[in-house]
């Protein structure tokens, strides 16, 4: 009996400070700029979806990365409230169709409550050098998981992939070279 009360206390530990996070790493010389953060819900419907709405164009120069994280307490699926991280979003809009949106609640924590545990990251729109991608999970149409292009005289590849860590510990990763 001890045993199965052990394994519960550990289990709920390890889902009660569970971590998402979206993670851009810009290895490449040219500078990455995040257009916006879009999700997509747990059903994997194209709608309702949301997206970032501002602070808008986040820049990560070469050779650096930017974080979107969930604070070590939020147990949702997807980091809206972020606000400790260097991806820090403070307005969203929330999209039931191609042409219908709306604001409302637009703050993070309020999105983070109603919404917060039915969507999971879909995509990110980033320009690398002069050329713009929409990179991520490939549903729906809606992006690609890689890219290959030349900006100028650069070469660059980006590539998406997820890292299941453990449950409900899962990294979205975005790596320009």
């Amino acid at each position: 009996m001890k045993k199965f009360f052990l394994s519960l206390i550990i289990c709920f530990s390890v889902f009660s400070y569970s971590q998402k996070r979206v993670l851009i790493n810009n290895l490449s010389t040219l500078p990455v700029t995040i257009i916006a953060i879009n999700t997509v819900g747990t059903s994997n419907a194209q709608y309702p979806s949301i997206r970032s709405e501002t602070p808008s164009n986040l820049i990560i120069p070469a050779s650096q990365s930017r974080t979107m994280q969930s604070p070590t307490s939020n147990v949702t699926q997807f980091p809206f409230n972020s606000t400790s991280s260097s991806i820090q979003y403070t307005s969203w809009r929330r999209f039931t169709s191609g042409t219908t949106s709306s604001t409302a609640p637009n703050n993070s924590g309020n999105i983070t409550t109603l919404y917060g545990n039915g969507n999971k990251f879909n995509f990110a729109e980033i320009t690398v050098g002069t050329l713009n991608y929409k990179i991520g999970t490939g549903l729906n149409n809606s992006s690609s998981t890689s890219f290959t292009g030349t900006s100028g005289t650069t070469n660059f590849t980006i590539t998406y992939s997820e890292n299941v860590i453990a449950p409900g510990n899962i990294q979205y990763i975005i790596q320009i070279n």
